[in-house]
């Protein structure tokens, strides 16, 4: 009606208000089946159409009341109709909710029942909150809840619409406790179980991927370790050469390839913590020469191992110290006797131990 209205007078449709409003209350309205302005007067509206009827009409009090009386109740039967009506079409969409004395529910955060102050505020609030075990019904729509003791400032009985029905295992609910962070804004997670493994073999790589249980959280996510055996050839190395590359090792669970001399097969195992593997690699120089590595698993997070004397004392003699170096990451570290393949940004030189 106010579209209509300001297309059809343009700048000056405010100046129509006081029509618009009239012709909105001598409107037919569907649901009360009257006019807005018979139902709140009893009477109709007499606009300038009325006042050209000749004759004068003589009322009695009783009359008017009785009319009034049933004009009333003409407009409850039909607005009782037409809330049945718009009632019929919701329950369509809706099911009904039924609980039981011990079951497991969501409860939703609702500002005039104060819950915004549990965890975050504003945009980043939680919908539901829990799950809380059902304690006992009160009345027909309502039920009372085991709140733990950082919810006791609120009551404990809610309806059954700020309620919902928890489907969830009680291993992957999340706690009500924020997730802490260091001073780095960084979240510190370290795995405590392995559940499962894969390894995925490429033409010239190798990866190994584990999904751990980790500390911070109950959730089952896919946290890193992974290792990759990259085939490289180039400057002085007159054949193929191996260099292997870990990320973010697992404390009691590292992994060791050993590739075959003369062969592109990848030949992965399972270390165990605390003893010593051998690394074998072969290359090609004035002569034939196989370098033997023997390196040790620790048992802690990121940390895979660290060369022996044997080794060193094989690269001083053959190709000078300038020339071996270990490069470490962050998350784990990168082993070669070689030059570095990878982008510098990518690590760190490190002394040996």
């Amino acid at each position: 009606m106010m579209r209509a209205c300001v297309m059809e007078f343009g700048r000056s449709w405010d100046d129509h208000l006081p029509l618009v409003e009239f012709s909105y209350n001598n409107s037919y309205h569907t649901s009360i089946q009257c006019v807005p302005y018979e139902a709140l007067y009893g009477r109709k509206c007499r606009s300038p159409l009325s006042w050209l009827e000749v004759g004068e009409r003589q009322l009695t009090r009783p009359d008017i009341v009785q009319e009034t009386t049933d004009k009333i109740k003409m407009i409850q039967e039909n607005l009782k109709a037409a809330r049945d009506r718009q009632k019929s079409y919701a329950d369509n969409r809706r099911k009904p909710l039924e609980f039981q004395v011990g079951d497991k529910v969501l409860l939703k955060v609702s500002p005039w029942k104060g819950l915004l102050r549990v965890g975050k505020k504003g945009k980043l609030s939680p919908q539901f909150i829990g799950p809380f075990e059902i304690l006992d019904r009160i009345g027909p729509v309502a039920w009372r809840l085991d709140l733990p003791p950082e919810l006791s400032a609120i009551h404990d009985t809610f309806h059954v619409s700020n309620l919902k029905k928890c489907l969830s295992e009680e291993t992957v609910v999340l706690p009500l406790e924020e997730v802490q962070i260091n001073e780095q804004l960084r979240i510190t997670e370290e795995p405590i179980e392995i559940l499962d493994r894969e390894i995925k073999k490429l033409r010239r790589m190798a990866s190994f991927s584990t999904m751990a249980r980790d500390t911070n959280s109950t959730l089952l996510g896919f946290l890193a370790f992974s290792l990759y055996l990259i085939y490289t050839s180039y400057g002085f190395c007159v054949n193929r050469s191996w260099h292997v590359h870990i990320i973010n090792g697992i404390a009691n669970d590292s992994l060791l390839i050993n590739p075959k001399s003369g062969n592109d097969d990848l030949g992965i195992h399972v270390l165990q913590p605390n003893q010593a593997y051998t690394w074998h690699f072969c290359e090609k120089f004035a002569g034939s020469t196989i370098f033997n590595s023997t390196f040790y698993c620790k048992p802690r997070l990121a940390n895979f191992t660290v060369f022996n004397d044997a080794y060193r004392y094989e690269c001083i003699k053959n190709r000078g110290v300038e020339d071996c170096y270990w490069l470490v990451r962050d998350d784990g570290f990168y082993l070669s006797p070689y030059e570095n393949p990878f982008p510098k940004d990518w690590v760190k030189k490190h002394d040996w131990p």
